[in-house]
């Protein structure tokens, strides 16, 4: 398959969303430490730590898309490929339950945290985003999963 321009256009702001995460992911834990520094709060650890699983889970997705994105043009009907779908789908789970936690407060502006998240209603719109795309996510690994069986089937029988 060629490269045509909506591929590299796509390609190219993955590297850069790749890139602005490794940023937050550094910059993150040295802010947390001076905001505790300079007034100690347990809910500031607490909300770092799911700060930082947050966008380490968004790391692992934008990796696992450029693995599928890359390896398109092989074989993308591998068991590799259900397994970064598997991968992604729990990331985006466990991203919604940490948009549930601490609602849309960050690191640097939470004061108290929000158990629940239940003064706006029960699901944010991010919630609902990464829960809707989790599923979707888990439904194509099956997808995969089924052609790859149906692959090895088909190559069995030749």
């Amino acid at each position: 398959m060629k490269y045509d321009v909506s591929r590299t256009i796509l390609i190219a702001f993955l590297y850069v969303s790749l890139a602005i995460l490794v940023i937050g992911l550094t910059i993150t834990p040295f802010a947390t430490v001076y905001n505790l520094y300079h007034n100690f709060n347990f809910n500031i650890m607490i909300s770092m730590s799911f700060t930082m699983i947050y966008l380490f889970n968004f790391f692992m997705i934008i990796k696992k898309i450029l693995y599928i994105i890359t390896y398109l043009d092989n074989d993308p009907f591998t068991y590799e490929s259900v397994k970064s779908f598997k991968l992604m789908g729990y990331c985006l789970i466990l991203n919604a339950i940490i948009e549930l936690i601490i609602g849309d407060k960050s690191v640097l502006s939470i004061s108290t945290l929000l158990y629940l998240n239940l003064s706006k209603g029960f699901m944010n719109t991010t919630m609902v985003i990464c829960f809707v795309s989790s599923m979707v996510c888990f439904m194509i690994s099956e997808v995969f999963s089924k052609i790859v069986k149906e692959k090895d089937n088909n190559n069995l029988i030749m």
